[in-house]
């Protein structure tokens, strides 16, 4: 009976509102037989609601209360002691900080291993620019936890520190982690795959994301007035009515049609029935939507990162431009204009993100999940010997 403790980066009650509910994604090819996850909250959604993240094993959620300074170690020791009632074979934790530091913690005292997903570099000063003034709040967060020790200590015992993509990996390395994989997010290739139809004319834009500060598509909605297309925006966030009027403001509000949220389930449906893909953000490294979109063979036109000369994993495939309207518009139209251009690249993306199907990405997962619970059992059977 091998069982998993996740602590998670959100409630689920917030994946399932995304529609981020992904199959396996606690539980590479099955390996666990129990999947429980401990969510900092008062209060969750039900383990049936979002059962496909634990694939066939026994699903369960415990929830323990949300953390602040004043009940910190009261909830740490809640988390510890929900650890010690279900001797988990392993604990993953979501970022260095809280869930990460929670995940390393309590796997160091009931003695198994402790898996940490990176997907940022927590760099304070790379989020302020990237999300300006307004994300102060979480920037004085995470200094707060800085000062305390939570993410030196999480990176730095962390049996593995396991990158979304190459960024994060750097940030990993000046904390001294030991074991540092780099496993991209899963993409079912079979699923989000080309299929046949003609371009569409108008020609149909789409970009997928959160509606927040650094990620939001308001230099997209302000190239529409220069490109003969129509764009999807799905997504949602605090700047959605704000993007909603400046779609107005710009008279292009008839061609431009919002969704809020799209199953993971039905998404792949979406990016087949567009023909470009865009995406601004501040972030760097590779978001999922990006990798969605090249198995779906859609071109893609990217702003340029803030710290990187191509963007990761893209490359030269991308078309690269600057985070305007102009910068948009100018790449939209190099590819309408160029005959044979959206073809050619829809077909590089498709083959280069083949490289990190979904499949060879979780088989890695559980490659590594299954060799560290083998050395933790073969070191403890050694201890007991010696005894």
């Amino acid at each position: 009976m091998k069982r998993l403790v996740v602590f998670p980066g959100d409630p689920l009650f917030k994946y399932l509102k995304k529609g981020e509910i992904k199959e396996r994604y606690w539980n590479p090819d099955d390996i666990f037989d129990e999947v429980h996850v401990i969510s900092l909250c008062d209060n969750d959604t039900s383990p049936q609601t979002v059962q496909a993240f634990a694939g066939r094993a026994k699903f369960f959620i415990h929830t323990i209360g949300r953390p602040n300074p004043l009940n910190f170690l009261i909830i740490r020791q809640r988390a510890l002691d929900r650890c010690r009632q279900i001797e988990p074979d392993l604990v993953k934790g979501h970022g260095a900080l809280v869930m990460g530091y929670f995940a390393v913690y309590c796997s160091e005292r009931i003695g198994c291993p402790s898996v940490v997903s990176l997907h940022s570099d927590h760099s304070i000063l790379r989020t302020l620019r990237a999300a300006g003034i307004s994300n102060i709040s979480r920037g004085l967060y995470q200094l707060a936890y800085r000062f305390l020790g939570l993410e030196h200590y999480t990176l730095r015992n962390a049996n593995v520190v396991v990158c979304a993509y190459e960024f994060p990996t750097r940030h990993a390395k000046s904390f001294g982690s030991g074991q540092i994989e780099v496993i991209y997010n899963r993409v079912n290739v079979d699923r989000f795959a080309p299929v046949e139809r003609k371009i569409s004319q108008p020609i149909r834009l789409l970009t997928v994301g959160n509606h927040i500060h650094g990620k939001q598509p308001a230099a997209i909605i302000q190239a529409l007035p220069h490109i003969a297309a129509d764009l999807t925006v799905v997504g949602q966030g605090p700047l959605t009515d704000r993007l909603k009027k400046m779609a107005q403001r710009l008279g292009v509000s008839h061609r431009t049609t919002f969704i809020p949220a799209v199953t993971n389930s039905q998404i792949h449906t979406v990016y087949q029935q567009h023909d470009i893909f865009c995406m601004s953000i501040r972030y760097p490294g590779i978001c999922i939507p990006v990798l969605e979109a090249m198995a779906c063979g859609l071109p893609v036109v990217i702003n340029q990162p803030l710290w990187e000369a191509l963007p990761e994993f893209l490359g030269e495939l991308a078309i690269v431009v600057e985070n305007t309207g102009n910068g948009f518009a100018q790449g939209v139209n190099r590819l309408i204009e160029v005959p044979g251009l959206i073809a050619k690249t829809a077909e590089a993306n498709r083959k280069c993100v083949l490289g990190i199907a979904g499949k060879i990405m979780e088989e890695k997962e559980a490659a590594l999940f299954t060799g560290l619970m083998a050395k933790n059992r073969h070191e403890k059977e050694r201890r007991e010997f010696i005894k």
